[in-house]
């Protein structure tokens, strides 16, 4: 059998053919990964309450100047926090 042989722009055709087919599978699996990150990282969103660090005394009144001394500001994950919770020390209106 004889073998044919390819011309230089048929070669080149598929060269480039190729480099756009790594290029889509390139761009296709930095996708996925994109997605695959936000929906982790959705998983540990954080938010800021208030917690109780130390016993309040019966009758104790919070105020400003004494909150620092029984509430202090954490992070915790996003899906155990309560509607009802405290987001700051700042008074509500």
């Amino acid at each position: 059998m004889k073998k044919r042989k390819m011309s230089q722009a048929w070669k080149n055709r598929i060269w480039n053919g190729s480099i756009l087919a790594a290029f889509v599978a390139a761009m296709a699996v930095f996708v996925f990964l994109l997605q695959t990150e936000k929906r982790v990282l959705t998983e540990y969103e954080k938010e800021q309450v208030c917690v109780v660090t130390a016993a309040i005394p019966r009758g104790e009144k919070i105020s400003a100047e004494n909150a620092e001394q029984y509430i202090t500001v954490m992070e915790i994950d996003k899906r155990i926090v309560p509607e009802t919770a405290l987001k700051s020390t700042e008074a509500e209106e």
